[in-house]
């Protein structure tokens, strides 16, 4: 008889066990998702990315600002010159600044200097400046948006990770009861075994099945510990130190509210902002290019002077004079300034900038039938889970009768063990059949949750999964 009750009271070993308070506080999900979002090296990458829109936005504002250098040189040079014009050729060809020697070239050489201080303003330039400065909002926007995705992708994977180390613990619970059955079963046949009430072959069925509880169990333990350093990776902590708290799962069903379908795909979800962000910015792009190729009107202010070592007056022969020292040539000797508008058209850039918008537009007709793909993918991610929120709470119901059945089977075989009305094949059997009715009310339980996790990453709300936590 106290074997009999030894046997009925590991029933209730998982029960109790959820029931005993743990050695440490659990970690709540709320807690991970917090973590997840301030530590994982990715949300920091868009941060970054981000943070560098920000400064792309300033820099395109300053194209508002007029354009203001100065410049200063001192040179020591020869002073050759022939009569007739030169190209600039894009900076390359050096100007040279004087009269015409009568006498051939010398090497006689002296300083000059020059400095200059200008002010270029494009005030009108027909929206070009404008429109960059708005295709670096949206920019910014798209890495907002992209940060915003990340956070939301990456706390559903630290939530699916929880519900998974959860399972995962609650299996290796009911496989270490299992354990323990096993265990308690090779006792009994083994005492009856040596006073010859049972065969021989019952005790080494029992052996079997101890060894198989302990397989079972070492694997649901090394499921659970794989989840767990996933979910440490997710949260930046010690996989040792994550307890999660099963007390808001198991101890209730989620119970979404409205009919299947509600709260479908809509475009607040985070994937579909960035995409609807980054096709308001090719468009946008599409419009800078077709200005590009327009003018600007620009007022320009400058004021210049000049020094030479060369005298303004001439020998008697006609020839240049020559003063050597450093400061007669470095000295300023003459003063100028202008101010103006100005303008500079290149009027064959059009067909450049034709191009670029083409290939601008087509560029964001590629980006909207991404965004026409990704809409119908979670739309169907939507309906799939549904579908799958639906069949789990079935599956529930189910596993609750088939755990009720199995335990029945269990007790009266033990019984009839117990009697001698029955063999250890059978009892073996009930056993075997109650600890996958336990797994299978397990895997059903979490996979109403998962269901409901689903449902919150096709809709982009993770709240739809975090209001039933817990209440």
């Amino acid at each position: 008889m106290k074997l009999l009750l030894t046997f009925l009271l590991t029933l209730s070993v998982p029960l109790a066990l959820r029931a005993q308070p743990a050695a440490g506080p659990p970690l709540p999900l709320a807690r991970v998702l917090a973590l997840t979002a301030a530590h994982y090296p990715s949300i920091k990458g868009r941060q970054a990315e981000l943070d560098a829109a920000r400064y792309a936005v300033k820099e395109r504002r300053d194209d508002y600002l007029p354009k203001t250098v100065f410049q200063a040189q001192a040179l020591y040079s020869t002073s050759n010159q022939v009569q007739g014009t030169f190209y600039p050729n894009e900076g390359s060809a050096i100007p040279v600044v004087g009269s015409i020697k009568p006498n051939t070239n010398t090497s006689d050489m002296t300083w000059t200097s020059g400095s200059t201080l200008y002010t270029d303003w494009s005030f009108f330039n027909f929206g070009r400046v404008k429109a960059g400065v708005q295709v670096a909002q949206d920019e910014l926007a798209t890495r907002q948006a992209a940060l915003d995705n990340e956070v939301f992708q990456q706390q559903v994977q630290a939530a699916d990770a929880y519900l998974l180390v959860l399972v995962n613990e609650e299996i290796a619970q009911r496989q270490a009861a299992n354990v323990r059955r096993a265990e308690v079963f090779r006792r009994v046949t083994a005492a009856r075994a040596s006073s010859g009430l049972r065969p021989g072959v019952d005790s080494s069925l029992a052996d079997a099945e101890v060894a198989r509880a302990k397989l079972l169990l070492t694997q649901a333990q090394q499921q659970a510990q794989t989840q767990r350093l996933r979910l440490a990776e997710l949260t930046g902590l010690p996989a040792a130190g994550i307890d999660v708290d099963s007390a808001g799962f198991y101890h209730q069903l989620p119970t979404p509210a409205g009919t299947p379908n509600a709260g479908g795909v809509l475009d607040a979800h985070p994937l579909l902002r960035q995409a609807l962000a980054e096709v308001r910015r090719s468009q946008d792009a599409v419009r800078l290019a077709r200005l590009s190729w327009l003018p600007g009107i620009r007022l320009f202010a400058a004021g210049f002077s000049r020094g030479s070592g060369i005298d303004n007056a001439k020998a008697a022969d006609g020839g240049l004079i020559y003063h050597k020292g450093l400061w007669d040539g470095v000295k300023f000797r003459a003063y100028d300034f202008m101010v103006g508008p100005i303008t500079y058209w290149n009027l064959t850039d059009s067909f450049r900038a034709h191009n670029r918008a083409q290939q601008a537009n087509f560029l964001s007709h590629s980006l909207q039938f991404d965004l026409e793909e990704q809409r119908l993918g979670l739309e169907r991610e939507n309906e799939v889970a549904d579908l799958t929120i639906a069949y789990a709470t079935e599956n529930v119901a189910a596993a609750d009768q088939q755990l009720a059945a199995a335990r029945a089977s269990y007790g009266q075989s033990l019984a009839r063990y117990q009697a001698g009305l029955a063999n250890a094949v059978e009892l073996t059997q009930a056993v075997t059949i109650l600890n996958r009715a336990e797994i299978d009310h397990a895997v059903a339980v979490a996979g109403t949750w998962q269901g409901l996790l689903k449902k919150a990453a096709a809709t982009g709300d993770i709240a739809v999964f975090m209001s039933k936590v817990g209440g």
